[in-house]
C-alpha cells in the first residue's frame, strides 16, 4: 500500500477545515502526519508535515523544508506575500483549534482510510464475493458503479441515485445488466476498446444518448488480459480527483481479487462445444448432449425453434457482438444463445418461447427494433440434435430473403420463395410450369389471370371450398363457378388429382404469381 493519495485526504481535510491554498499536485501518496518544527532532521518525503510557525514564510524552501507542509493559521493569510518557492509546497488551513487538534484530526483521517483498505484485504482473504467487496470498497464514492465482466454484462451494480435515472446511462444499465446498447455508436465503442488495449486508467466518454452525464470507464487487467471494467457517470455530482482516484484504487483491489479467487466464470462464457458441433452437422455423443441440456433444465425430445440474428457488421468489436448476445438472451426465455459465423445463434423450446405467440413475437419486434436486427425463425424441430437442419433453414432464409422489410421472418411462410429462387437461378423455370396455367396468366384477360389466384388459394387451403371462398371474399356458388372455369381450361378434374399432381399445380400458380414482374417466362 503506497498511503493515502493527496486528492483523497485533502478532500477529508475540507470536510473540517477551510483550504486557502491548495497545491497542484496530483500524483503523490502519504502516509501518516507529522508535526515540523526547527528540530526536525531529514524530513520523510512520504510524510505530510504540520505548523503553525508562519516565521518559516520568511525564509525560501530548500531541500531541508518537507515537500508537503499544512501551515494552521487563525486568520486568512496574505498569499501575495509567500515566496514562490513555497506555492508547491505550503497549504494554508484556518482552524481556530490548537496545532495538536488539528494534528489528531488528520491523523483520524489517516486511519480511517487505513481501515477501509485493510477491510477490502480481509474480504479478499475470506475469498468474500466480488458483490460484498466492491459494496465496501465504493462506500466513500459520490455516484454509484457498475462493475462490469469482458463481455459487458453487469456482475455487481452498487450505490444510490440522487436523482430520476430515467432516459440516462442508469435506465439501461439497471434495466437489462448490461454495458449501454442503444447510447454508444460503433466508433465510440471501438474507442473505447482500443483504449483499453493501450492500457490506459481511466477512459472518458460521452454517450449520444445522455449527453448531459459524462461516463467513466475504468479497466480490470488480470495477467495481461481484460477481465472487465468499472463504470460510473457523473449522475449525483461532478467528478473530483478524489473519486478518480479512489476508483483507480479500487480497480487495483478488484485485480488482487480476481487473482486470488481465478474466477473462470467471471472471465469466459462457458464453451457451446456441443451445440457448435451439432449447428456443423456432426454428430454429438448423445449421452454427452443429454448430461449438457440436464445441466440447463432440458431435454433433448422437446419441441425447439432455432432463432438466426445476423450480425449487421461482421467486423464489430466482440464486446459489442456480446452485447447483442446479451439482449437477445433477455428476449429469448432460458435458450441456449451463443455467437457463431457471424450471427447471433438462439435454441429455444416451444414452452419457453413460442414464435406463434402475438405476445412473444411482439416482444421479439420491440427487441430487433432497439438492436436495429432482424431474425430467421426455422420450423420446430422435435430433438435438440437436429440443430444443423435447423440451422440450414434458416441460411437459406438469409439467402434468398423475399421480405427484407420484414424483421421476421419464419421458415414456413419463407420456403415457397427459396424453392422457386434456388430454381431460378439454376434453370429456366418455364419447363416446370403446367401450360395450362402458365397460358391463363399470359392471358390478356384480367378474369384468367384471377382464376390462377383462385386455384392456389384453393390448393394452400386443402381443396376446402368453403375456406377458400372466405378467404377471398367471394359467394360460395361463385367460387364454385369458378373452379369449374379452371377445370375446363386445364381439362382435369379437381377432386381427383393426387398429390404429385396437387404440388405440381400449386407450385405452378407460385411461378406465375413470383414472375409477375419479370419478363413473362418467355
Amino acid at each position: 500500500m503506497k498511503g493515502v493519495h493527496f486528492s483523497i485526504l485533502f478532500t477529508w481535510i475540507k470536510e473540517y477545515y477551510e483550504i486557502f491554498h491548495c497545491l497542484s499536485i496530483t500524483d503523490r501518496f502519504f502516509t501518516q502526519p507529522r508535526i515540523f518544527d526547527s528540530s526536525c532532521e531529514n524530513p520523510q518525503k512520504y510524510f505530510i508535515y504540520l505548523t503553525n510557525d508562519s516565521s518559516l514564510l520568511g525564509q525560501e524552501w530548500c531541500d531541508a523544508f518537507p515537500d508537503l507542509i499544512i501551515m494552521q493559521t487563525t486568520n486568512a493569510p496574505d498569499q501575495e506575500i509567500l515566496p514562490s518557492s513555497w506555492r508547491e509546497h505550503l497549504v494554508f488551513l484556518y482552524s481556530p483549534n490548537t496545532l495538536w487538534e488539528v494534528y489528531n484530526q488528520i491523523l483520524d483521517l489517516f486511519t480511517r482510510y487505513y481501515c477501509w483498505y485493510d477491510q477490502c484485504m480481509k474480504l479478499i482473504l475470506e475469498d468474500a464475493p466480488l458483490s460484498e467487496l466492491l459494496d465496501h470498497a465504493t462506500m466513500y464514492l459520490d455516484n454509484p458503479v457498475a462493475f462490469f465482466d469482458p463481455a459487458g454484462i453487469v456482475l455487481h451494480q452498487t450505490g444510490f441515485f440522487r436523482q430520476d435515472i430515467q432516459g440516462t446511462l442508469w435506465d439501461e444499465v439497471v434495466s437489462s445488466h448490461f454495458t449501454p446498447v442503444e447510447s454508444i455508436s460503433p466508433n465510440e465503442h471501438n474507442r473505447i476498446m482500443h483504449e483499453i488495449k493501450q492500457g490506459k486508467k481511466i477512459i472518458y466518454s460521452i454517450f449520444h444518448q445522455d449527453p448531459s452525464h459524462q461516463a467513466l470507464t475504468i479497466p480490470i487487467q488480470v495477467n495481461g488480459k481484460h477481465a472487465g471494467a468499472l463504470g460510473t457517470t457523473d449522475i449525483n455530482t461532478s467528478f473530483t480527483d478524489m473519486q478518480k482516484n479512489f476508483l483507480l484504487i479500487i480497480s487495483s483491489i478488484v485485480q488482487i481479487a480476481i487473482r486470488r479467487q481465478i474466477q473462470a466464470s467471471v472471465l469466459q462464457e462457458e464453451e457451446n462445444y456441443y451445440v457448435i458441433r451439432l449447428l456443423q452437422g456432426f454428430s454429438a455423443d448423445q449421452q454427452a448432449t443429454n448430461q449438457y441440456l440436464k445441466k440447463l433444465g432440458m431435454k433433448n425430445e422437446d419441441t425447439w425453434y432455432l432463432y438466426l440474428f445476423p450480425l449487421v457488421d461482421s467486423s464489430c468489436a466482440q464486446t459489442r457482438k456480446a452485447a447483442y448476445l446479451n439482449k437477445i438472451k433477455q428476449a429469448l426465455s432460458n435458450a441456449v444463445v451463443l455467437l457463431y459465423e457471424n450471427s447471433v445463434i438462439g435454441i429455444c423450446r416451444k414452452k419457453n418461447f413460442d414464435p406463434k405467440d402475438p405476445a412473444c413475437l411482439l416482444k421479439l419486434r420491440d427487441t430487433l427494433h432497439h438492436l436495429s436486427m432482424n431474425v430467421f425463425i426455422s420450423y420446430h424441430f422435435l430433438r435438440f440434435t437436429e440443430l444443423s437442419i435447423a440451422y440450414e433453414q434458416c441460411l437459406l432464409m438469409q439467402q434468398y430473403s423475399s421480405h427484407p422489410a420484414s424483421s421476421i421472418q419464419q421458415f414456413p411462410e419463407s420456403f415457397q420463395q427459396i424453392l422457386y429462387s434456388i430454381l431460378k437461378e439454376r434453370t429456366s423455370l418455364k419447363g416446370f410450369c403446367h401450360p395450362a396455367i402458365l397460358a391463363l396468366w399470359k392471358s390478356s384477360s384480367e378474369y384468367q389471370r384471377t382464376l390462377v389466384y383462385d386455384l392456389k388459394y384453393y390448393l394452400l387451403h386443402g381443396r376446402n371450398i368453403a375456406e377458400t371462398s372466405r378467404y377471398l371474399n367471394l359467394y360460395r356458388n361463385t367460387f364454385i363457378y369458378r373452379l369449374k372455369k379452371i377445370e375446363e381450361y386445364l381439362q382435369i378434374s379437381l377432386d381427383s388429382l393426387d398429390e404429385n399432381m396437387l404440388l405440381y399445380l400449386l407450385f405452378s400458380c407460385l411461378i406465375c404469381e413470383k414472375n409477375d414482374h419479370d419478363i413473362l417466362l418467355v
